[in-house]
């Protein structure tokens, strides 16, 4: 009977509205949640009967169900932090975490902080996965978890110094005597060089002016008690290494000597407790002869008083971690505390054909399905997987207005599915009075 089967028909609508207004207060119920995606009710309707011959069909519907809820990957609006580990994406990528047991999964959500391990995770636990950096700072194509644990930037010896200076032709000619350096050169420059283990040692360059005409000698110098040399002098300083500079009439550097070394096999300079043999190159400008070079980018002769424009040297001692910054394509660089900024990692990034396709696992996280097809891993600002943007969160996509809007529309379903059963029952009511 038809009044009978509107019943059924009337409370099929009943239960898939009152799913539909639990997922709006789902939506609602996550408005302050970082990167959550709203969701939205899919209705299907249900098998139809058929009533009358068959030349005369008449379907009537018997229902409706909810066929599914589908995930709104939508861009939230991005909220600015003063935490440069708090991350959101510019694009419709995901970032790869782990979950406690492991297994992968992706979220938009980037509130990410180092736990005890020194792991970036969010509140939920989930560890961020990225492309990892070798000690040098370079990326590997190696993946795994970003770890800031005991990071350091080791140290680099110094391999060249660099000396642009200015030197007086009107100096007296002196000769050099390591007993009392600064007395027996015309001009002195120091400056903090470092070793194989990243010790620092302060190196003070003398110019000495020859009788040669426009000779001058170089003579480094480092502190006895830090050096081995083949023949000490017994006195606090000692000359680790010399050289010759040659000048022409115009004040332009000439030609340079090759630099001799004073330790045992004359290779290098040997700081103590370090590599022996460290080769120290002294640039002090392109010469003309040799090199080719003007002469002038460099040490120059000319009648002014000794001075240095810009001296400058390629190694660094050992630093700890002081700060993090995060690049847009993702790559986390460290500021220690030596002054180096090298890459400790790289984010990872990923997007899916069919995202929709996800399946939720709760902890606003997704893990992929069949529908979404595999994923497609790479850096941020490639491959179409957005921008990472640093000190940024992003917010919830749910726009309270149309909720409100989908719940009055889900209500007055409700209500309306609920006046066809209090119909239908007066009209059954009215059906067992006939009896009377």
């Amino acid at each position: 009977m038809g009044v009978l089967s509107s019943l059924f028909t009337a409370i099929s609508g009943i239960t898939a509205f009152g799913e539909a207004i639990s997922v709006t207060s789902n939506n609602l119920a996550n408005v302050g949640t970082t990167a959550f995606k709203s969701s939205r009710a899919s209705f299907g309707d249900l098998v139809k009967s058929s009533l009358g011959g068959f030349q005369g069909n008449k379907d009537v519907g018997t229902g409706t169900f909810l066929t599914g809820v589908q995930s709104v990957f939508t861009q939230g609006s991005l909220q600015p932090t003063s935490v440069p580990t708090d991350l959101s994406i510019g694009g419709d990528g995901f970032f790869v975490v782990q979950d406690p047991a492991g297994a992968t999964a992706y979220t938009r959500s980037g509130q990410f902080r180092p736990n005890d391990s020194g792991q970036l995770v969010n509140p939920e636990g989930f560890v961020l996965q990225g492309f990892l950096a070798d000690v040098t700072g370079n990326i590997t194509g190696a993946a795994g978890p970003i770890n800031l644990t005991s990071v350091s930037a080791s140290p680099k010896p110094t391999t060249k110094v660099t000396i642009d200076a200015s030197l007086d032709s009107k100096s007296p000619v002196k000769v050099f005597a390591i007993a009392d350096p600064a007395a027996t050169s015309n001009f002195s420059t120091s400056i903090q060089t470092f070793d194989s283990l990243g010790v620092g040692h302060l190196m003070t360059s003398y110019f000495t002016k020859t009788a040669a005409a426009n000779v001058w000698d170089l003579n480094v110098v480092a502190a006895a008690v830090e050096v081995n040399v083949a023949a000490p002098s017994g006195q606090t300083n000692e000359v680790v290494a010399r050289g010759t500079l040659t000048f022409d009439t115009a004040g332009a550097l000439f030609d340079e000597s090759a630099i001799t070394y004073f330790n045992t096999g004359a290779t290098g300079i040997d700081f103590i407790g370090s590599a022996p043999n460290q080769v120290m190159a002294f640039d002090l400008g392109t010469n003309i002869n040799t090199e080719l070079g003007t002469g002038l980018d460099g040490t120059r002769q000319f009648g002014v008083e000794s001075s240095v424009q810009s001296q400058s040297q390629d190694g660094f001692g050992a630093g700890t971690l002081l700060g993090l910054t995060i690049q847009e394509d993702g790559v986390v660089s460290g500021q220690f505390s030596n002054g180096r900024i090298q890459a400790l990692g790289q984010v990872q990034l990923a997007r899916f054909n069919d995202p929709t396709g996800l399946r939720s696992i709760g902890n606003n996280a997704f893990i992929e399905t069949l529908n979404s097809g595999q994923p497609i891993v790479g850096t941020p600002s490639t491959s179409g997987l957005g921008r990472a943007i640093s000190s940024t969160l992003e917010l919830s996509n749910v726009d309270i207005g149309k909720e409100f809007i989908d719940m009055i529309t889900a209500q007055r379903a409700f209500q309306a599915n609920s006046r066809v059963i209090t119909t239908a029952d007066e009209m059954l009511l009215e059906l067992v009075n006939l009896k009377r």
